[in-house]
This record gives structure tokens, C-alpha cells and sequence, in this order.
């Protein structure tokens, strides 16, 4: 069964109960009030009859004796047979086998004070279902008067009136039960409207079609769960793009030395180049080249993999690298650059220090690839309360400015026609964003004000102190 019958018949099912249950109860209302509707029309009639009967008892000197139910209510429609005798001998007389002269009037029986029966007609069952008025005598009560309403069923007026009002109850709830059968299965179908969109783009993406979209203009779970499959969409076509170009450009990067050792290897079996120490030299530039070259990849896929393990002290990060800036000091000689180092003394954070210093060197060793002689690589550090800040800049050239946080991603090179570097392999920006990401901080690339690049970097102290350790 699919999931539209099943949500119709499930909100057929519970309004069908409800209808029910509505019925059942509006029922059980109607008769009760009903019933109470009879009882108060009695209690009316016999405060009525028992006015009469208070002026009565007052003409007739404050006493029940000689007094009927005809001459008193003037109005009365019950033969009365009052038994003379002493008071406490009076009894009702039966009315087994017969019934009053007018049906119309419930049963009507006048008590004293004390509960004593006086006159009137008792049914033979006098404890069920009584209407019970006392009659007063200058605010004393004197007597009180009882009747026997009869069920509503009792009489054929009543009982037509209830059998129309149980049709009506019945066509109501047949209507409702049809109109909630219609409503329920509309509803069942624009619910499920956007669960199928839903499967229909899940079935696209597993297919590998990751163009699907589906629309945002819902603000319920339902939205939500829409707007996520349509972001895994996007995540699933960047991957594949980024697959793309990731095989694309280690096919170049190792394409290259290979290339040239081939060339040269070609050389030497034709004899146009003696094998010698130069050549052997060639060679194992190359070899570094391939050797550097799948030394970042292997780190940076133990990265993604989440295999490279981090080893987090508590250093003073001024002495690290003031022990690290003659190096840097030295590598930008080579390349005809000044290095500056601007930093702040005591700073202190928690890092993993063989990370930290890669960090140092592949961001100064990018500096001084893309640097044109005569330059300048400069590197400053401070820090807040919180969080330490990290700021390499180079003189030019630049990198374009769409070109900035592609300058993060694998083997990405903005030109790649541009002559090669040393062992530059367009990796070391993306391992520099491994090593940020696992110190939990954040790394980005911005136009330097001395016309080249500017990477800054913020990382938390997770523990705030100075001189200390």
C-alpha cells in the first residue's frame, strides 16, 4: 500500500472515530436534556399547584382536611380519592391495572411535613424518577408535592420527535464522514506532492545526475529537508569537479618530471649527451620533484582520512618562531628577498609544534616561489585575549581577486603556463589549510597593501596566558 492510501485511510480512520464519538455523545446529551427539559416543565407545574394549594391551606384555617386536588388547583386533571381516617393510616391508593382519566398529567401526590401521604395518585414504583416541590406556610414548610414524570418514550410525540432527531444525528454524520473522505484524500495527495519531488531528486542524484534542484519556497521540515537535498546537489557537483580537476592536475604535475626524464634518458641511449655527474644531477632534481611531490599528496590524503595524528602543547609561539626567522631570513636571501618578522614578545598558545613550524615554512616557502627579485616577505603576529593572529604579505606580483580561495584547493596554480619552480607543487597552500583546520582556526587570502598576497591566519589559545607554561 502506498504512503497516499495510507495517510487517507488513517485520517478516514480518526474522523470516523471522531464523528462517532460525536454522535454517540450528542445522543446521550439530547436525552439527558431532554429528560431535564420534562423534569423542570414538571417542577413548574407543581410550584404552580403548590401556590395554589399555600393560598388553599390558608383559607382552610392552616390544615390538609377536606381539602381535594380538584377544588384546590382549579385546574386539576387527576380523579383524587382522599380516604378519611387518622392521619398516619392514610395510603395511596393503587393504580395498578388502570391509568389517570388525562394521560397528558404525570402522576401527582401531596405529602405533610413529615413525608406522610395525604392525596394524590402514587405509580407503583414511587422511588423512581421524581419531581420533588416542597409547599411553604409562612416560610414553614407545611408539605411537599411529588410526581412521576413518564420516560419521553413513553409518549408517541416524544418518541417521534427522538427518532427524527437520531435520523438528523445519522444523516449529519453520513454527510461529514463523506465530506472528511473527499477532504482527507486531497489532503493526502498535497502532503505527499512534495515527498515524491523529494524521492524523484533522490533517485536523480543516485543516478549521478547532481543537477537537481528543488524549490525553497517551503518553510516547514519538509523545506527544509528540500533545501538540504538541494545543497547535497551542489556539494555532490563540486566533489565531482573537484575529482575532476584533482586528476587532472597530479596527471600535470607528475607528467612533467617524468617528461623530462624521458627526454633525457632518450638522450643519453642516442648519445647526443654524455652520461655524467650533471646528468646525474638532472636526474635527481627530478626525482625530488616526484618525491616532494607525493609526500604532500600522502599528507594531505592522511588529512581527509583523518589518519594524521596532532600532538597539542602549550608553547610560547614568539621564541618558536624567532628560532625559525633566520632560516626564513636566509631562504628569502636566496632568492634576492628581505624577510621581516614583526611579533609580539610572550605569546603564548596551544599548538602542536611540528605542525606549526610546516605551517611557517610552507607559507614562507610559497612567498618566496611567487615573489619576484628584488622583494620583500614580510611576517607579523599578535594576539588578543582569545585568539592569535598570524599575517604573511609579499611585494608583487598579485593574485587575481576571484582567484583567492582557489589559491587553498589541491595543485591549484593560477597560471599554469608560468615557469616551474624549484619543487613548488601547488600543494602547499592546501596542506598550510589542513594543519589551520585541524588547530580549529581559520585561514584566508586577500591582496597584500605591498602589491603581492596576504595570508592571515587566527587560531584560539584554548588557554588564555602570558609567561607561563
Amino acid at each position: 500500500m502506498k504512503i497516499t492510501a495510507k495517510l487517507f485511510l488513517t485520517f478516514l480512520a480518526v474522523i470516523s472515530c471522531v464523528i462517532l464519538a460525536n454522535v454517540a455523545l450528542a445522543r446521550w446529551s439530547f436525552q439527558q436534556g431532554f429528560l431535564d427539559f420534562i423534569n423542570e416543565l414538571e417542577r413548574e407545574r407543581l410550584t404552580v399547584l403548590g401556590l395554589d394549594l399555600e393560598r388553599e391551606y390558608d383559607r382552610n384555617d392552616a390544615s390538609w382536611e377536606g381539602l381535594t386536588f380538584n377544588r384546590l388547583s382549579g385546574r386539576a386533571t387527576l380523579p383524587i380519592h382522599p380516604r378519611r381516617g387518622v392521619r398516619g393510616e392514610r395510603h395511596p391508593p393503587p393504580l395498578a391495572g388502570r391509568k389517570p382519566a388525562h394521560e397528558t398529567t404525570p402522576p401527582t401526590a401531596l405529602y405533610d411535613a413529615d413525608g406522610n401521604w395525604l392525596m394524590g395518585h402514587v405509580p407503583e414504583q414511587a422511588n423512581a424518577g421524581s419531581v420533588v416541590v416542597p409547599v411553604f406556610y409562612n416560610e414553614a414548610k407545611v408539605g411537599e408535592l411529588r410526581s412521576w414524570p413518564e420516560a419521553p418514550g413513553a409518549f408517541s410525540s416524544a418518541s417521534e420527535f427522538s427518532r427524527k432527531q437520531l435520523m438528523a444525528s445519522l444523516f449529519i454524520a453520513l454527510l461529514s464522514l463523506a465530506l472528511a473522505g473527499i477532504i482527507s484524500w486531497f489532503v493526502a495527495r498535497r502532503l505527499l506532492k512534495p515527498v515524491k519531488s523529494v524521492l524523484h531528486a533522490v533517485g536523480e542524484l543516485s543516478k549521478g545526475d547532481y543537477e537537481t534542484s528543488l524549490p525553497d519556497t517551503r518553510r516547514d521540515e519538509l523545506g527544509e529537508l528540500m533545501l538540504n537535498i538541494s545543497e547535497l546537489g551542489r556539494i555532490l557537483r563540486a566533489d565531482r569537479t573537484a575529482n575532476q580537476r584533482w586528476f587532472a592536475n597530479i596527471s600535470h604535475e607528475l607528467r612533467t618530471p617524468l617528461t623530462i626524464l624521458k627526454g633525457e634518458i632518450e638522450t643519453l641511449q642516442a648519445g647526443i649527451r654524455p652520461f655524467d655527474q650533471q646528468q646525474l644531477k638532472s636526474f635527481a632534481h627530478e626525482i625530488d620533484l616526484l618525491n616532494h611531490l607525493v609526500d604532500d599528496l600522502y599528507q594531505i590524503s592522511l588529512t581527509d582520512i583523518g589518519a594524521l595524528r596532532y600532538q597539542f602543547e602549550h608553547l610560547n609561539l614568539s621564541e618558536l618562531i624567532e628560532s625559525l626567522a633566520p632560516s626564513f631570513t636566509e631562504r628569502a636571501a636566496n632568492d634576492q628577498l628581505k624577510f621581516e618578522y614583526r611579533g609580539e614578545p610572550n605569546l603564548w598558545a596551544e599548538v602542536d609544534p611540528l605542525r606549526f613550524k610546516q605551517l611557517l615554512l610552507n607559507l614562507t616557502a610559497n612567498s618566496c616561489l611567487y615573489t619576484d627579485a628584488p622583494g620583500t616577505v614580510r611576517l607579523t603576529v599578535r594576539q588578543d585575549q582569545s585568539e592569535v593572529y598570524l599575517v604573511l604579505e609579499d611585494s608583487a606580483p598579485g593574485a587575481e581577486l576571484d582567484n583567492f580561495e582557489q589559491l587553498f584547493a589541491p595543485l591549484h596554480r593560477q597560471d599554469y603556463s608560468r615557469q616551474r619552480h624549484a619543487t613548488g607543487a601547488g600543494l602547499g597552500l592546501s596542506i598550510c589549510r589542513s594543519i589551520v583546520d585541524a588547530h580549529r582556526g581559520e585561514i584566508s587570502a586577500t591582496a597584500s597593501e605591498l602589491g603581492g598576497l596576504k595570508v592571515s591566519i587566527r587560531l584560539n589559545k584554548r588557554r588564555v596566558g602570558r609567561d607561563e607554561h
